[in-house]
């Protein structure tokens, strides 16, 4: 014995079920969503769009250090009117290792003429562009090791640094630091 149950519903029709995928690569960590110019490359591999309609891909994985998803989204364009709601999609991502940002911290070098005052340095020195647009150095979170008081030359070093972003976050782990000593001469 079967009871049928009819209820209404709604039936949609799509044009076409596309097959995308995105890759699988290494990057060195920039601050941004991996992206095409980053080595992201997404590939229409089945289904056909109706003439006229093009794909567009959106990246959106993560920004950090790690190995994630090749993510991304998809919208379908005709002209400028989106017609996205016209196919079905099966996506498959790749995946991304992105690796620490190599920077060199050079600790500071100072001189002055003997007064039988200590000698200090609490500068870093980097190149222009080592750290990603919105990071920063929190000095205040840096330690050296090195004082001057009579006349020589002694190291200056770098023992302790904190990279952060613009909301104070500690983002250090997301370079791979290396540190040059400095100088402090009493003349």
């Amino acid at each position: 014995d079967f009871r049928v149950v009819v209820n209404e519903g709604y039936l949609q029709v799509y044009r076409d079920t596309i097959y995308l995928v995105s890759n699988s690569y290494e990057r060195i960590f920039n601050g941004k969503t991996p992206a095409e110019a980053d080595g992201g490359v997404v590939t229409h591999t089945k289904g056909t769009l109706a003439s006229g309609h093009a794909v567009k891909i959106t990246f959106t994985g993560n920004s950090g250090v790690g190995t994630f998803a090749n993510s991304f989204t998809v919208k379908v364009f005709d002209g400028k009117e989106d017609v996205s709601d016209e196919y079905l999609y099966s996506t498959k991502f790749g995946e991304v290792k992105t690796n620490p940002k190599p920077i060199v911290l050079t600790a500071g070098s100072a001189s002055k003429e003997y007064d039988g005052k200590e000698l200090t340095c609490h500068e870093i020195v980097y190149e222009p562009g080592a750290l990603v647009d919105g990071h920063s150095l929190d000095l205040e979170e840096c330690e050296f090791v090195g004082s001057q008081k009579r006349p020589g030359t002694s190291t200056n070093t770098i023992t302790k640094v904190k990279i952060v972003d613009s909301a104070g976050k500690d983002v250090s782990k997301w370079y791979e630091i290396s540190f040059v000593n400095g100088t402090l001469t009493v003349n």
